[in-house]
């Protein structure tokens, strides 16, 4: 390419073809190729006055020296990149030159003049996100790229050994998305849009679904075309891009129905004792950077006051990862020894906080990046002792999520029944789907279409969700199974139960995680619904549930986004108002799910019989996972540790 532009005579051209080779250079470590290489390109853009390029390639030699050690010189290359960008306007590599000084500033122990270098380009990233269009998916993505200023200000206030500050800035950048789109700010587009827009979005829709029947179709053929059938996977990708495509552009063609993101408020310290509920119970909040973790823990003083500390670990990212892969994979294959890697994770992410845990009865756990695949629960200290077994856990995206729940509990007695009425049985509590009939045929479509998922009839699930409707009742429950558990009856019900129950299969999609769907049965008479309820789906409705259970395989993954957590099916139920869900964390086995399921739903039952709303499901949970763990034959994680609570699990 570079040769090719050299001969025509493109000067434009040569300034891309130099960079690429660059950044090839710089990948395979030859850093003096890589400099030379950007110094041309510099020169080129400084011939054609083009500041764009030049601020662009600024920040790229700014970034290498930095690599290389060279702070000082890294910290110079930055800042005039970003006056170049301020020249022209440019806020993303204004952003990019600020975060590169900051950090370079940082590294140099110039805490003062990086912090200003670092609020500077949290502000940019602030003015760029508060502009931007696109759906909830979108917004996550884009700004999961932003995060790095804000983590770079933790390390600045924890290396000043201010761990409260710290910990405010750690909060402002997590789960910023869900937040926006949670509140009352969020308006449905369908209000806004004009009557063609409507109708194309309807096409849209149509479409994909007339492509997902087609292939539902032609796999109930004796002898299936398989060219055909890879012909209409490609058409279902293809139709999922234009769907995506044309909702962004009908968030920037309505700037009225984006988010007012001034509307919640940023996390103070003082919020902390808004979603700590007693001396008993103690937050671990994670923060993991390139190359450390920080383990934040807070507590309620004797004094009600909160007390935060913050411990740094010494390890990578990348190594981390390593290392929550090698004991999940133990766990979740069925490995006979894990004790050692359980401990030895144990002492990686609880170890500096062990000892204040102790007496400590709930433990609420805000991972970060690969932690999200942390079972906790099956965690063991030094003395075998799994984490469950002393403490009720749940999880939350951020303690600003949870802020938010508990404010949202506050304001909901003002509508409430009356006081008479205010029982369980008042309104309709339990809503549950199980073993949905899919045929061979069926089955066979599933595994085409969603990446060869083990998929089959599920009689224990049928099991599990008929005796819950017993254990509730039949005046305040409603059970459907086989034939009749339907996506269109789901879509018509799940917004009038206090507690949702899906025991299908789950399937999971990390590319598209909004396309995560939960397996229900397909409805002759409705060629509208395809059977499979996907998290966009879900997300856009209105539900008064309190919890959704999800009893299925892997219900609990998803997209790990820096800052925004898991983006999946309980990120989309939390936006439809679900503020609790329990997610499975890897693929269950059916018997002892049943089990623990049955178990779960007692517990919650017996702590809310005269209750409104539910709680107390992570303590629910714990009571069932410690009766199956004692079960002859499930002692293994692998049985009772796969389910977590997401969410407000008081």
């Amino acid at each position: 390419c570079l040769a090719k532009a050299r001969q025509v005579s493109t000067p434009r051209m040569v300034i891309p073809a130099l960079e690429g080779l660059a950044n090839v250079n710089r990948r395979k470590g030859e850093s003096k190729l890589a400099l030379e290489e950007y110094d041309q390109a510099e020169q080129v853009a400084l011939k054609l006055g083009d500041k764009l390029r030049q601020s662009e390639l600024a920040w790229c030699q700014a970034g290498l020296h930095y690599e290389l050690g060279n702070f000082e010189k890294s910290e110079e290359l930055s800042g005039l990149a970003g006056r170049l960008a301020d020249e022209i306007h440019e806020a993303n590599y204004s952003y990019l030159a600020s975060t590169q000084s900051g950090k370079s500033l940082l590294a140099l122990g110039r805490y003062d003049a990086a912090r200003d270098k670092l609020e500077s380009a949290i502000e940019k990233v602030e003015q760029i996100r508060s502009r931007i269009g696109g759906q909830e998916q979108q917004r996550a993505y884009f700004f999961e790229r932003k995060v790095e200023p804000y983590y770079l200000m933790v390390d600045l206030l924890l290396k000043e050994k201010k761990p409260e500050r710290a910990l405010e800035f750690a909060e402002r950048a997590r789960s910023r998305t869900m937040l926006d789109l949670s509140g009352s700010g969020r308006l449905e587009l369908s209000k806004v849009i004009s009557p063609a827009e409507k109708e194309e979005e309807q096409r849209l829709d149509a479409h994909l679904i007339e492509i997902n029947t087609l292939l539902y179709k032609e796999h109930q053929r004796e002898t299936p075309d398989l060219h055909l059938i890879q012909e209409l996977k490609a058409r279902v990708d293809k139709a999922r891009v234009d769907n995506d495509s044309f909702l962004d552009r009908l968030y920037v063609s309505h700037p009225e129905a984006r988010i007012d993101y001034g509307q919640t408020s940023p996390f103070a310290l003082k919020d902390a004792a808004i979603v700590l509920p007693s001396r008993d119970a103690a937050i671990v909040e994670f923060e993991v950077l390139d190359d450390k973790m920080y383990v934040f823990m807070l507590a309620l003083g004797d004094k009600g006051n909160i007390e935060v500390t913050a411990t740094p670990v010494s390890i990578s990212r990348k190594d981390l990862a390593a290392k929550v892969r090698g004991y999940r994979d133990r766990i979740t294959n069925y490995v006979p020894e894990f004790e050692r890697e359980s401990s030895a994770m144990y002492q990686l992410v609880l170890g500096p906080v062990a000892s204040a845990l102790k007496g400590k009865k709930m433990l609420i756990v805000v991972p970060d990046d690969v932690l999200w695949e942390v079972p906790f629960q099956a965690l063991q200290d030094k003395a075998g002792r799994y984490l469950i077994e002393d403490h009720a856990v749940f999880y939350a995206p951020s303690l600003t999520v949870l802020r938010e729940m508990k404010r949202r509990d506050s304001i909901a007695p003002a509508s409430a029944a009356p006081a008479s009425s205010a029982a369980l049985g008042s309104t309709p509590t339990f809503l549950a789907f199980g073993d949905p009939a899919l045929s061979s045929k069926t089955v066979a479509r599933l595994r085409s279409v969603e990446r060869n998922e083990r998929l089959g009839p599920l009689p224990e699930s049928r099991e599990e969700v008929e005796t819950l409707g017993k254990l509730y009742g039949k005046s305040r429950s409603e059970v459907f199974v086989g034939a009749d558990a339907t996506e269109e009856r789901a879509k018509s019900e799940m917004t009038r139960f206090r507690i949702l129950h899906f025991a299908t299969h789950g399937i999971l999609d990390g590319i598209n995680p909004l396309y995560s769907n939960l397996v229900l049965s397909q409805s002759a008479s409705v060629p509208g619904e395809d059977g499979l309820l996907e998290a966009r789906e879900i997300m856009e409705m209105r539900l008064k549930a309190d919890i959704a259970v999800l009893s299925a395989c892997q219900t609990g993954g998803g997209r790990v986004s820096r800052g925004e957590g898991v983006i999946g099916m309980s990120w989309a139920l939390f936006m439809a108002g679900c503020p609790t869900t329990v997610v499975s964390q890897w693929d269950v086995e059916t018997t002892s799910t049943a089990k623990l399921m049955v178990e779960f739903h007692k517990a919650l039952l017996a702590a809310n019989r005269n209750s409104e709303h539910i709680r107390g499901s992570a303590e629910a949970l714990r009571q069932a996972a410690l009766k199956v763990l004692k079960t002859p034959g499930y002692s293994h994680p692998f049985y009772w540790a796969a389910f977590i609570v997401i969410g407000a699990g008081w």
